[in-house]
């Protein structure tokens, strides 16, 4: 993984020290680990594609209330980098996530 980001993004991984973080499995997750990996007062760029940016910000936010003043914008990719994986993000995230939360809630009686 280290490698596939250096390759990709050769400027960023020269002048910063880059930590990955390999045991996550969800994003909540991969928040929580990382937090464990990087100094308190450090600076935190979540690099991923453009619709996972935002929702892993969030969860940093939500979870490290304190620590949120410490994110900062990171990459998203590309333009036209895997367009059928960002079209199919795109929809998830505008229109199927949120629909999915109120059809697995239990109903109240």
């Amino acid at each position: 993984m280290a490698a596939d980001f250096a390759a990709r993004y050769p400027e960023a991984s020269a002048s910063v020290q880059v930590v990955l973080e390999p045991q996550a499995t969800t994003t909540w997750e991969n928040v929580g680990y990382a937090a464990d990996l990087i100094p308190a007062g450090g600076v935190v760029r979540i690099v991923s594609d453009p619709y996972h940016v935002p929702r892993a910000s969030q969860y940093w936010a939500r979870r490290f209330p304190d620590r949120a003043g410490e994110l900062r914008p990171g990459a998203s990719g590309r333009f036209g980098e895997h367009p059928l994986l960002a079209t199919g993000a795109l929809v998830y995230a505008r229109l199927v996530r949120p629909v999915r939360g109120r059809l697995t809630r239990p109903r109240r009686r």
